[in-house]
């Protein structure tokens, strides 16, 4: 009977590792669709790093457009071009307004995929040592188990 009972025991052990096992690849899984989710964002992160650098060269040319307009108009008197230039003056300021606001708009989404690569990683590790600390409960369970059989054995 106590051979029966080992065997059982055996069983049930194997089946908790099977169980341990299932759980830890479906973790890895997780981890997984975490890691490419991350990897994702990271890349957006670069798309839009890009485009601010793009935006930022568009906004150096117009600002010096700028400059060079505001110099023609120091020092003409009032004539029909001088209003033209103050015309194209306002709109190259009105383009470096718009492409502030883009730049702005595009470091908003960079900071929150940002925040959501370490919200990710977070949730990771967080779930990956709670299982830790259940496996470690059960393997100290199952150590138990397994001195007290020996001793069982001996006796």
């Amino acid at each position: 009977m106590f051979i029966w009972k080992s065997c059982e025991e055996n069983k049930q052990l194997r089946q908790e590792i099977k169980q341990v096992k299932n759980e830890s690849a479906e973790l890895t899984a997780k981890l997984d669709q975490i890691n490419q989710k991350n990897d994702s964002l990271m890349l957006d992160i670069v798309d839009y790093e890009n485009q601010i650098v793009d935006l930022e060269g568009k906004l150096k040319k117009a600002k010096n457009r700028k400059e060079i307009i505001v110099d023609r108009i120091k020092y003409v008197e009032v004539t029909n071009d001088t209003i033209k230039d103050l015309m194209l003056l306002n709109q190259i300021n009105d383009t470096i307004i718009r492409n502030l606001e883009i730049i702005g708009t595009v470091k908003d989404s960079i900071i929150m995929n940002q925040q959501l690569v370490i919200q990710n990683d977070t949730v990771a590790i967080d779930a990956l040592k709670s299982k830790i600390e259940e496996y470690r409960s059960i393997i100290m369970q199952q150590n138990k188990e397994v001195i007290s059989e020996r001793r069982k054995k001996t006796f």
